[in-house]
């Protein structure tokens, strides 16, 4: 929003430091973005008044403009801008005049006319205001002066940034109010006053509302006889320096006030509404309409317009309509000045793509008590500017009243929020500043006030609270230092063990990825199953922005995938992603619930880039993603033995996506699944054209976290020598590692230190169905040195034990 400082100027006093203007109002919530002097910086440009206009023979687009600048000659000038006519006053630039930059005013020839000058816009000169073509300076300038010395004034233009729950503040008056609560000030509101003749407004005009819940006011008034001319010198200025350019004297007022209160208003043309009626409506199906920037519009159900007894004549709160626009030869007016409801004009201006003055400040909330003033100042423009008369009276729609609400601030707890000391007087005073009509309570201890009707954002007691410390000065409140004991936190478990398993991922070559959490219902459909319970739903989008974030994910698998086909279609092949974060989905009773994962995705070659032949062909498999699982486990100190956790082919609840054949799951000692890996199916890896095998993983990181032991141990380098024995065990073909190693440590024995395997031989030297499984045996003491006798001894139990158990034979 734009501002000038000039204008500001009417409503409060104002310090002439337009820097300290600026901090004033940064400090209370209005940001300032910048600050412009406006004033024609270029010396040397005079008034010209335009006497004649003529197409330019070569050129369609340029035209050729005869200029009095003073002179006993009109200067001959070639121009390209079209908002001018003849009579008109601009600034004139003449051969020698110096524009900045280098840019210097010659006599020239553009598409064979000689051209003794340049026509100027106010950017040209700069001005900081763009109003589409040339500057159209006011009437009553002398032709030939200075424009330096024409009497224009100087001024300072604002840019202010409002947020969205501050609608009040778009406005001069609004701003003009803050700055008067904060600096103590009364502000100064123009008189308003007509004189009425005639018949009365409610003899000329009739209003209707059959959407109330959609129109909450609306007020006509009509003015008859009116001038159409131009606005004065100070008006045009205001609207130039606000950024909206002047047109003429009546469309210009509606604009003015709109900038003043905040309010929007609109003009009729009296002749164009038919029967004097307004009805406030939806649209009809199908129904088409015609805007003020010569566009047509298939209207909805859901969009309000204003209609006379035959058709609609305005898209309410957001433009007018050309059957009922403000013409050359307009004389009578109906003035509209109404509230509408903020959702609606918000959906139609974005469905319409439509964004104006109007449709902004109906959007955030326009105040429905001020429709009222706004309609009676700019009735007193019209008669200043246009002459004309007032209808007396005017017909005021208002089906529900405006009722204001109150809100109680007590001192104790404005000084407790924001750390000051504050009396109940202190607090009324700050109140009563913003116009909120403080009355004392509870003994004196507390404050009743009646929130005006433009001021939405009030209504809980904190929002008192943080007006009291907008105007006691944020910059007021002390400084003081917390209070904490000082102390070790190692912070939240999850947190500490998330970062953990990423630096050891990252530092095997591993890349983290962040992904959407939102998929399409295909693609969760083709991944139900893995980790997420059997009577899980997924928890869809009520409004879903695109296609593909229609529901929340339940497991990492997708968004790991879709990023693993994004860079093999880059030409990245060998890949190791990885993803730590949070799945969604809905139990069996309806109710949300999230789990965090942890996803893998590994493809490609074990050595890329290995120039010989071996290293060359080793392309990543199953049990490249088994053993980062389970020295992700290992490092983590989770127990994989004794059937604490298993590794097993799964054989149910595998997602679609995978390869049912080539897909294994980790189990814990409940038999609840807590990791799922495998391939992808063979088809998705054709669509993403994959040079390797594709092959995912999912761990449950909540079971991983629940079971890690809560302290770890140090363990310090052992004093005494260690002592192996190796042992080779002939066994069935279908005997796992898994289960030899179990019973190898079974017995808990605690000079067994660690059992490593190191061979493993199916051949011909050994009966059918028959495998050798070869393992080395540490045995240590931490209290002293072991015998041979001692070793021998326990290393012969645990032999036997195995051979027993498994139905094994020791290999010779």
């Amino acid at each position: 929003m734009k501002i000038s400082i000039d204008w500001l100027r009417q409503y409060i006093e104002v310090d002439s430091d337009i820097a300290k203007v600026s901090d004033v109002l940064t400090m209370i919530g209005i940001e300032v973005e910048a600050r412009h002097a406006l004033m024609p910086k270029v010396r040397g440009v005079v008034v010209g008044k335009l006497v004649r206009i003529e197409p330019h023979p070569q050129a369609d687009r340029l035209v050729v403009c005869q200029v009095d600048t003073g002179a006993s000659e009109p200067s001959q000038i070639v121009c390209g801008a079209k908002n001018m006519r003849e009579g008109d006053r601009v600034p004139v630039a003449l051969p020698g005049t110096d524009l900045g930059g280098g840019f210097v005013i010659k006599e020239a020839k553009l598409r064979g006319v000689t051209s003794l000058g340049m026509l100027c816009s106010e950017s040209e000169l700069g001005l900081p205001i763009e109003s589409g073509g040339l500057w159209i300076l006011p009437e009553d300038l002398s032709v030939g002066a200075p424009l330096q010395e024409s009497g224009l004034p100087l001024d300072w233009q604002l840019e202010l940034e409002i947020t969205p729950n501050r609608p009040d503040c778009l406005s001069m008056i609004g701003i003009a109010r803050e700055y008067a609560a904060t600096t103590g000030q009364s502000l100064r509101l123009p008189q308003v006053g007509w004189k009425e003749a005639g018949p009365s407004a409610d003899e000329s005009v009739s209003v209707s509302i059959a959407a109330p819940d959609r129109c909450g006011r609306y007020i006509a008034r009509v003015l008859r006889g009116l001038t159409l001319a131009s606005s004065p010198q100070w008006m045009q200025w205001r609207l130039l320096c606000s950024g909206m350019r002047p047109i003429n004297n009546l469309v210009d007022v509606t604009n003015y006030v709109l900038l003043e209160t905040g309010h929007p208003l609109h003009a009729f043309d009296m002749r164009r509404v038919e029967g004097g009626e307004i009805r406030v409506r939806c649209a009809a199906p199908g129904e088409r309409f015609r805007t003020l920037d010569e566009k047509e519009h298939e209207l909805l159900p859901t969009d309000l317009v204003i209609a006379d007894r035959a058709r609609a004549v305005a898209l309410a709160g957001v433009m007018g309509g050309q059957n009922s626009e403000i013409a050359d030869d307009t004389r009578d007016v109906l003035l509209e000045s109404a509230w509408f409801e903020p959702s609606g004009i918000r959906a139609t201006a974005r469905r319409l793509g439509i964004s104006t003055e109007s449709s902004y400040r109906f959007a955030r909330g326009a105040d429905i008590e001020g429709a009222e003033w706004a309609s009676r100042r700019a009735t007193a423009l019209f008669q200043e500017l246009a002459g004309g008369t007032v209808a007396p009276g005017s017909v005021d729609a208002y089906p529900r009243p405006y009722q204001p609400h109150s809100v109680r601030c007590r001192t104790a707890r404005a000084a407790g929020l924001l750390g000051v000391s504050l009396t109940t007087d202190q607090v009324a005073a700050y109140l009563g500043r913003l116009g909120l009509a403080p009355q004392l309570v509870e003994g004196g201890q507390a404050v009743d006030v009646t929130v005006p009707s433009f001021r939405h954002d009030l209504e809980i007691e904190a929002d008192l609270i943080e007006e009291i410390g907008r105007l006691h000065g944020l910059e007021q409140i002390p400084e003081v230092p917390g209070k904490a004991a000082v102390g070790y936190d190692p912070g939240d478990r999850f947190d500490r063990f998330s970062r953990r398993i990423r630096h050891f991922l990252v530092d095997r070559g591993w890349t983290e990825t962040v992904s959407y959490s939102l998929i399409s219902r295909a693609e969760d459909a083709v991944w139900e199953g893995g980790l997420t319970p059997s009577d899980s739903s997924a928890v869809a989008m009520a409004n879903p922005l695109a296609s593909d974030q229609e529901v929340m994910r339940r497991t990492l698998l997708s968004s790991l995938l879709a990023v693993t086909g994004t860079n093999l279609s880059r030409g990245n092949r060998d890949l190791g992603l990885m993803e730590l974060d949070r799945v969604f989905w809905r139990g069996a009773d309806g109710a949300p619930q999230e789990g965090n994962r942890l996803g893998l995705a590994l493809t490609g070659a074990v050595y890329p880039g290995a120039w010989s032949t071996p290293q060359r062909d080793l392309v990543r498999d199953f049990y490249d993603m088994k053993a980062a699982i389970e020295e992700l486990f290992s490092i983590m100190d989770i127990d994989q033995g004794q059937g604490r956790l298993n590794c097993r082919r799964a054989e149910s609840a595998i997602p679609q996506g995978m390869d049912a054949g080539q897909t294994a799951e980790w189990v814990d000692a409940a038999g609840r699944r807590v990791a799922l890996a495998g391939r992808l199916e063979s088809r998705r890896e054709k669509k993403l054209r994959a040079v390797h095998p594709i092959w995912l993983a999912e761990i449950d990181l909540d079971w991983l976290i629940s079971v890690l032991p809560s302290v770890r141990g140090y363990q310090p380098l052992p004093h005494f020598p260690a002592v192996s024995r190796d042992i080779a065990l002939v066994i069935p073909a279908d005997c796992s590692y898994r289960l030899v190693m179990d019973e190898l440590t079974a017995g808990d024995e605690p000079l067994l230190e660690s059992v490593r395997a190191f061979d493993l031989y199916v051949g011909e030297k050994l009966p059918a169905g028959k495998k050798s499984l070869a393992f080395s045996l540490t045995y240590r003491s931490k209290e002293k040195t072991l015998t041979d006798e001692e070793v021998n001894r326990l290393h012969q139990r645990i032999s036997d034990r195995v051979c027993s158990k498994l139905n094994a034979e020791i290999r010779g």
